[in-house]
């Protein structure tokens, strides 16, 4: 994505509890939640095994698949995560583009707080268009 132009970013991530009662996320399909939202901004045909998208909102967008979650409990209102990513893919320049990555970032997992399932994440990969 150009520097001064904004970008949109769409993430599912599933996350539950094991029996151990470690939380485990892991990508789900980004189209389940945000379907709607991506055909508006004419992204379509979007594969199963993407959980996250970033556009430019007009047209491009590259797509990203969820490799490898690793979370660590800071507190009640917010765990750490950090994740392995693969491209797989795109929409208009990122058609045919291709890379690998990391994301990390952290989300509120408390569902009595206001802020249950908001975050902040930042992604870093190498893609290849």
């Amino acid at each position: 994505m150009e520097k001064e132009k904004k970008s949109y970013s769409f993430i599912n991530q599933l996350a539950q509890f094991n029996e151990n009662f470690q939380l485990i996320t892991t990508g789900a399909p980004v189209t389940d939640i945000f379907g709607a939202d991506l055909v508006k901004m004419g992204l379509v045909d979007i594969p199963s095994n993407v959980s996250s998208v970033t556009t430019d909102g007009e047209g491009n967008a590259i797509w990203f698949e969820n490799v490898e979650n690793i979370t660590s409990p800071v507190n009640d209102d917010r765990i750490d995560f950090k994740a392995t990513i693969k491209v797989v893919g795109g929409n208009g320049r990122f058609a045919k583009a291709y890379g690998e990555g990391v994301v990390e970032g952290y989300f509120n997992p408390n569902l009595n707080s206001p802020d249950a399932g908001k975050g902040k994440s930042k992604v870093m990969a190498r893609i290849n268009y």
